[in-house]
């Protein structure tokens, strides 16, 4: 069994999506049309639906990532590389996001030094 499964997930090719998976990407492309026309316009303010579908594609990354790795439909890195390909108007709000997060870690690292320095 394990065979064949290592057999049917390469067959198709580096890159190419397994039928269900790609149809469950584009589903969410086509539910989250409107979000993603105004992310692309540089509206970032539907923080609810923009984390509904981070929350959804990383679901789908966990998904398959949990399977044991001779049952995986498809390659992690070609699954994320895919969803990079399939919603490119997320990159510059998670850009956005690590760049806020980096600041805050930041501040609490120079806030815990003078606190350190003035004890």
């Amino acid at each position: 069994m394990v065979v064949i499964a290592m057999f049917q997930r390469h067959q198709n090719g580096p890159g190419v999506l397994p039928e269900a998976l790609e149809a469950e990407l584009l589903r969410l492309r086509d539910d989250y049309r409107p979000t993603l026309r105004r992310l692309a316009c540089g509206d970032y303010s539907d923080l609810v639906d923009l984390t509904g579908l981070e929350l959804s594609l990383t679901k789908i990354l966990t998904r398959e990532a949990r399977r044991p790795a001779p049952l995986r439909r498809v390659r992690l890195t070609e699954l994320a590389m895919a969803m990079e390909r399939l919603f490119p108007e997320l990159k510059p709000w998670r850009d956005m996001q690590l760049r806020d997060a980096e600041r805050v870690a930041l501040a609490k690292t120079i806030d815990g030094r003078r606190k350190s320095i003035a004890s």
